[in-house]
């Protein structure tokens, strides 16, 4: 615009390449950037000086995939494109233990971890009981760590996993997973044998699921309580199901089944399925491009009963219909009461009922501190903490439900003593699963009755007329697992 004129220019605030994503001036004649890489940048006289402000933070924005386990968060940057083709990532991978973030990556040619120089594109991440982590890379096959060093890379060199047939130096892995036996499944794309797994005993075995199913791009891999594997396929109505029947030695008895749309045979009514959890009834939740499906009985896939994908008819606003069919579903994640988590493409994020029936939430940017309506991944901690992966980056919800106690001595309240002027929730955890809660005054007045969200309950600090309470200790009562009631937590609210 001839109009306009250049009032300032930043190019290398005390000799560091940046790459600003807003910029706003202050009173004080600071300019201050908003940098994908730096964070935080206070720019003065004309920009040549910066201040460089860092966030506990991962480096990067991007989120491919997350797990979960106890208190630990790992994440994974990416990835593959929409053409399922590499997409020379080099933002690597990044952890949340003992809340601090902790990136391992590459910038401005430099890696903080060597090996990250030859190794691209994570895709996918598992974390193991002991707290080793896996991690899938669609440029050289899985990555293992221990006690946070990288324990072991392997490819094509020293595991049955096969390099691409059109690059040799290319292991295209696109899933990790553990099964309770503590063995590494492995999906491998555009190759023979696209199943591998490193068993308990670091011995490898590779499979091969039929010409049908071979030299094909796979992606996300789940295993059920079954110990069935569950293959998401590049190609449309399709779902791979392998079981070895508990002999991952001997394959004389391993079955295949390739899921399709016919009736009897799957009935997957949706061209693309995006994602995939099991809830605690066992049953099989998968996003597709149309909505939510569910497998009510996974383990009939192998056997002569029902495993039709079926579709959850529901009324909202006054309308029937099948359960979001008009959003395309990104990622699904179950909570600790059986409440499922679903992420949308479009739409943000739904929380709804243990049969998929009932909204509970619906989170967007508009009407919640949801940062994009992307949502690209899903992650629960046992704390009840709900991690969203979107395409602008990290956000997290305290949700409600946590973990159960496995013996409930352990229970507590928490804020203890709730100090005046506190209107926040009051949480009771390590409760029994789904337990029942009642909370007495000092004379046994019951002024709040609950069940447990998993091993949490919330009380909103109010008694059954929707006053506050008065000041006073107030008596947690919880039932065990035999019926019988008894008193875990005395709470002091200072009103």
């Amino acid at each position: 615009n001839p109009g306009l004129s250049v009032a300032t220019k930043i190019w290398s605030p005390s000799q560091q390449n940046i790459n600003p994503t807003d910029a706003s001036p202050d009173n004080d004649e600071n300019i201050w950037l908003a940098d994908k890489r730096l964070g935080l940048i206070r720019t003065w006289e004309g920009g040549a000086n910066g201040e460089f402000i860092t966030l506990q933070s991962p480096d990067f924005s991007d989120v491919f995939a997350m797990d979960a386990r106890g208190d630990n968060l790992w994440a994974v940057s990416g990835g593959y494109n929409l053409i399922w083709a590499a997409a020379y990532n080099r933002n690597g991978f990044y952890s949340f233990t003992d809340e601090d973030w902790t990136s391992y990556n590459c910038q401005n040619g430099t890696c903080n971890w060597p090996a990250l120089d030859t190794i691209r594109d994570f895709v996918d991440v598992e974390i193991s009981s002991n707290q080793n982590i896996f991690l899938a890379s669609w440029e050289d096959g899985v990555v293992e760590l221990r006690d946070g060093n990288i324990y072991q890379v392997y490819n094509h060199v020293n595991s049955s996993l096969q390099h691409s047939p059109v690059d040799i130096n290319r292991t295209m892995v696109s899933g990790v997973k553990l099964d309770a036996n503590h063995n590494l499944w492995v999906t491998n794309s555009a190759v023979e044998n696209i199943l591998s797994v490193k068993t308990n005993d670091e011995v490898w075995h590779s499979f091969n699921l039929g010409s049908s199913n071979s030299n094909i791009d796979v992606g996300k891999l789940f295993v059920d309580s079954y110990n069935q594997k569950w293959i998401i396929p590049r190609r449309n109505y399709s779902l791979i199901v392998f079981t070895d029947n508990g002999t991952i030695e001997t394959t004389g008895d391993d079955e295949v089944k390739n899921l399709s749309s016919s009736s009897g045979n799957g009935g997957i009514f949706a061209a693309k399925i995006n994602c995939m959890a099991q809830d605690r009834d066992r049953e099989l939740w998968f996003g597709t491009d149309e909505g939510i499906g569910v497998i009510y009985s996974p383990r009939n896939v192998f056997s002569d009963g029902n495993f039709d994908m079926q579709r959850i008819i529901v009324e909202w606003d006054g309308y029937v219909q099948y359960l979001l069919e008009t959003e395309v579903i990104t990622a699904i994640a179950v909570d600790a009461a059986n409440r499922k988590w679903i992420g949308t493409k479009t739409s943000g994020l739904f929380l709804l009922s243990e049969d998929g029936t009932e909204q509970i939430h619906h989170f967007t940017t508009e009407n919640s501190p949801l940062i994009s309506n992307e949502i690209i991944s899903l992650a629960i901690k046992d704390n009840g903490e709900v991690f969203v992966g979107t395409n602008q980056g990290l956000i997290s919800y305290k949700g409600e439900a946590a973990a159960p106690s496995v013996d409930g001595s352990n229970a507590y309240a928490y804020p203890n003593p709730v100090p005046a002027g506190y209107t926040g929730p009051i949480a009771i955890k390590n409760l029994y699963e789904d337990a029942n809660v009642k909370i007495t005054d000092i004379s046994g007045n019951v002024v709040f009755e609950t069940r447990a969200l998993g091993g949490q309950a919330i009380w909103n600090g109010h008694n059954f007329d929707g006053k506050k309470a008065s000041t006073g200790v107030y008596l947690v009562f919880a039932s065990s697992e035999d019926g019988s009631v008894a008193l875990i937590a005395k709470i002091l609210f200072i009103n």
